[in-house]
């Protein structure tokens, strides 16, 4: 302990600041990605009702029923580890 100075101190705070810096740019590209799932989702979903419409509504209920049924599941997912990491 008796080597320890303010440099050390000063290159500790340096690579904080980078660690934070990192941390938001990789904050804000979670952010982009996962706008281009939910376009991808979306136009999917556009796509399928257009061109099921006409001709095969029963297939467009039932792959909307999964849909729902997936998207609930993962939400539901979701949400209980969000609860039990806040309780950590």
């Amino acid at each position: 302990m008796d080597k320890f100075n303010a440099a050390h101190i000063d290159k500790i705070l340096d690579y904080s600041h980078q660690l934070d810096e990192n941390e938001y740019r990789f904050v804000g590209s979670g952010r982009w990605f996962n706008l281009a799932y939910v376009l991808v989702f979306v136009s999917v979903l556009c796509f399928l009702i257009v061109f099921l419409v006409p001709s095969n509504i029963g297939l467009l209920s039932d792959i909307m029923k999964f849909l729902i049924g997936f998207g609930g599941g993962f939400g539901a997912g979701y949400g209980i580890k969000s609860r039990m990491d806040a309780k950590k």
